[in-house]
């Protein structure tokens, strides 16, 4: 559901243009906040997944995740 906020594990494959591993299947994503995107920089590649609060977005008609935290 649009809007609602989820609790995930996803692993940041590309921050450019940001790209997210959740379950087996790649997400486009938006990092709005930009010390959270400091944070998917780093953790870019990492072998093990990181728990992320998010919320599903529509851009250009397509689904993302709207990144709103790193827990």
């Amino acid at each position: 559901m649009v809007g609602r906020l989820y609790r995930i594990e996803a692993r940041v494959l590309k921050v450019k243009p940001m790209t997210l591993e959740v379950a087996g299947q790649q997400w486009a994503a938006y990092a709005p906040d930009k010390s959270v995107y400091a944070q998917l920089k780093q953790i870019k590649m990492a072998e093990s997944p990181t728990a992320m609060v998010v919320k599903l977005g529509i851009w250009k008609g397509k689904r993302q995740f709207v990144i709103e935290g790193i827990e």
